[in-house]
């Protein structure tokens, strides 16, 4: 019996004398299930018995009088229609299997009849900034109201919501254009096609020797650098501002380009090999999938204070955890029976199971708050 079963089962016997009765297999798993969820009741009991009462909520301020805008079609956008009109908006935005859902993030801030939001769109080109910030409003919705409402008006300017303030949807047929405003032609594609693509990173595989850039990435917490290691030498520029999910920057620049020759075929395979495996197994990692067996022409790779390679931290970059210098915190990497992986943080080491131990046996000894996790 999982919780919300019990919970929605139990509600039945509301009346004053009412009993409610559990079957369960003496020593089974739903037994211990069912004491546990019999012993969490009594301590919300307990806990909410003695709680104080609360005051009751103030009365919401008046929040008529609010500003308006009004579009060419006579399209009126007001602050309570505002928050929908964006979600809507972020609703259309495409994601696909390696992406989140498009939503908006708002966060308030405030005490009393002073409350100020910062709302945070998905990242689009229609807009040169995702972050708004309301003016100091009265209630916590009014604020929330009040940065949806700016941003509302900046997606409207830029053209991402037409003069009904509805989004603007690219055709996929007849009158779909590109990027650059040309016409895209919408018949029907032949079933083989032959394209000449210029491979950009070289053929890492096959060259004498390996092009490593070293990449700098400067953010708020301190720098970190890595090298891009590839067959041909890339011309990156500037440095590239980039962005995190939360909407925090970070740049990233070359400070260095060198060669690192082979000694011949074999090292370059076996070096080569160990540092595409690094590779695959961080991007499982990052997204939790099966990366198929194609091959990297561009690898990451972690670097000495010198700027080259550091090809002993590529040979041992997972190692099997020392349960005995192990701390909780700890950064780990967890691998799955699957071709997948997991990171996280270490909370503990039990030496009480393994491998063979019955879901009931970790279950029982594990923390309340993980016991969730481990019937998913």
């Amino acid at each position: 019996m999982r919780a919300h079963s019990y919970v929605q089962s139990r509600g039945r016997a509301r009346a004053a004398h009412a009993r409610y009765v559990v079957i369960a297999e003496r020593g089974s798993l739903d037994a211990d299930k069912y004491r546990s969820y019999v012993t969490q009741e009594r301590e919300l009991l307990d806990m909410y018995a003695d709680r104080p009462e609360e005051a009751d909520d103030p009365h919401e301020p008046d929040l008529e009088g609010l500003p308006t805008y009004k579009t060419q079609k006579g399209a009126l956008l007001s602050h309570a229609s505002a928050v929908p009109l964006v979600a809507q908006f972020c609703k259309f935005l495409r994601f696909d299997a390696f992406t989140t859902l498009q939503k908006p993030e708002c966060a308030v801030t405030g005490f009393g009849t002073a409350w100020s939001a910062t709302l945070r769109l998905p990242r689009t080109a229609a807009l040169e900034s995702s972050v708004f910030e309301s003016h100091v409003m009265p209630t916590k919705k009014a604020a929330k109201q009040n940065a949806a409402y700016q941003a509302a008006i900046a997606l409207h300017k830029a053209g991402a919501l037409d003069d009904y303030l509805l989004p603007v949807r690219e055709p996929k047929g007849k009158g779909a254009k590109d990027a650059d405003g040309r016409s895209v032609e919408s018949g029907v594609m032949p079933s083989h096609v032959d394209v000449t693509l210029k491979h950009h990173f070289g053929n890492l595989w096959t060259s004498e020797a390996a092009v490593v850039h070293v990449v700098e990435l400067a953010r708020s917490s301190g720098t970190t650098r890595l090298a891009l290691v590839c067959g041909a030498h890339l011309h990156l520029g500037e440095a590239m501002q980039l962005f995190e999910r939360d909407g925090a920057s970070l740049s990233m620049r070359v400070v260095g380009i060198s060669e690192h020759r082979w000694e011949g075929a074999e090292d370059r395979s076996s070096r080569l090999a160990q540092l595409e495996q690094l590779n695959r197994v961080c991007t499982q990692v990052v997204l939790n999938r099966r990366i198929d067996d194609e091959r990297f022409y561009a690898l990451w790779a972690p670097v000495t204070p010198g700027g080259e390679v550091d090809w002993e931290a590529v040979a041992g970059a997972f190692e099997p955890i020392d349960v005995s210098t192990a701390r909780p915190g700890d950064l780990v990497v967890v691998p799955s029976r699957r071709p997948t992986a997991r990171i996280g943080f270490l909370d503990r080491v039990r030496d009480d199971v393994d491998t063979r131990s019955p879901t009931a046996q970790v279950e029982h000894n594990a923390l309340p708050r993980k016991r969730k996790l481990i019937e998913k």
